[in-house]
């Protein structure tokens, strides 16, 4: 998997969901992913981008 460095724009709850907006550092490309904690939000930002930019 390809390694990203992204920064958390935004941390919120919505309908019992924690949520954040993260911004990947190099391209500007904002992912919002529903997670535990930053470290999961970025994994599964990581995933998303990975599947996408294929």
């Amino acid at each position: 998997m390809q390694k990203y460095e992204f920064e958390v724009i935004e941390e919120y709850f919505l309908n019992g969901e924690h949520r954040f907006r993260l911004k990947e550092k190099n391209s500007n490309i904002i992912v919002n992913v529903s997670a535990e904690n930053v470290d999961e939000a970025a994994e599964k930002a990581s995933k998303m981008l990975s599947n996408l930019l294929k």
